[in-house]
């Protein structure tokens, strides 16, 4: 039997021009069946499932799903909180997530192990050859770059990035997508040449790369993208005030986001 979840479509109207309404598709607003809410969520490489965290009798849980939130699949991990983060393996056979710490899982269900001791991650992601991890910390003051051929990877032996957090890999490995205080930033994987491209973020703000020369991101209340070569911002969503937790799928198509003091995941596609 399928499994039931709760959708609410609402259509918008695509224009496309950089002050109106962007060339977002219909929205579904998804809660899968049986849970109380999703705090997180990252689509899978392939475009085919979504991981996320999401609270059951006020326990945080880890599940993947399809891209309409049905064929559930629980993972069994410990140290989850409505502030933890999630990253997909390069081949989407394992989930990183965040807590005190970073730790993966394999979706075969073997046991979780430990790839960055630190405290109280807030944001991260993994690089696209797994061979580079970068987080921050809640009430640090920098984002860390950080090998994994040893692990689990230790703070102090990391490259650090003053001022930055909500870091999001280029699909080539080159950037790192990041946001300093109101401001959208790429520096190169070795925390080298930072270059700022525009600003308007907020506090829950943070960006997803949509191919290697162009990235959406959370600013001025709405979902826009940013063209790195024409230097160009196009509104994709006017409708993002409070939205956090921004994704992106190329293979897909698609993008989700959550919204502030909402309980559903939002997924959307472009036209």
């Amino acid at each position: 039997m399928r499994t039931l979840i709760y959708i609410l479509l609402i259509s918008l109207l695509s224009c496309g021009s950089d002050d109106g309404e962007g060339p977002t598709d219909t929205i579904t607003e998804i809660i899968p069946a049986g849970y109380k809410s999703v705090s997180s969520a990252r689509i899978s490489h392939d475009g085919t499932k979504i991981a996320m965290v999401v609270d059951k009798d006020d326990k945080n849980l880890l599940i993947v799903t399809s891209l309409t939130g049905e064929d559930i699949q629980v993972l069994d991990v410990q140290g989850l909180d409505y502030l933890s983060t999630l990253a997909w393996s390069s081949d989407d056979s394992a989930i990183y997530f965040s807590g005190d710490g970073i730790a993966r899982v394999a979706l075969s269900g073997t046991a979780t192990e430990v790839v960055v001791d630190a405290f109280a991650v807030s944001s991260f992601d993994l690089a696209p050859d797994d061979k580079t991890i970068a987080w921050s910390t809640n009430g640090g003051r920098a984002l860390n770059i950080g090998s994994l051929s040893t692990l689990p990877v230790k703070t102090a032996e990391s490259v650090q990035v003053t001022g930055a957090s909500e870091p999001r890999f280029s699909a080539d490995n080159k950037k790192i997508l990041i946001r300093i205080g109101g401001k959208y930033h790429t520096v190169e994987i070795d925390g080298e040449n930072l270059v700022e491209h525009v600003e308007g973020a907020g506090f829950l703000s943070n960006g997803a790369w949509m191919d290697e020369d162009s990235f959406l991101f959370l600013a001025n209340d709405k979902i826009n993208s940013f063209d790195l070569s024409s230097k160009k911002t196009t509104v994709v969503n006017a409708d993002g005030f409070a939205a956090k937790g921004l994704d992106y799928s190329q293979k897909a198509g698609k993008y989700t986001y959550l919204l502030n003091g909402q309980k559903s995941l939002k997924i959307a596609g472009l036209r």
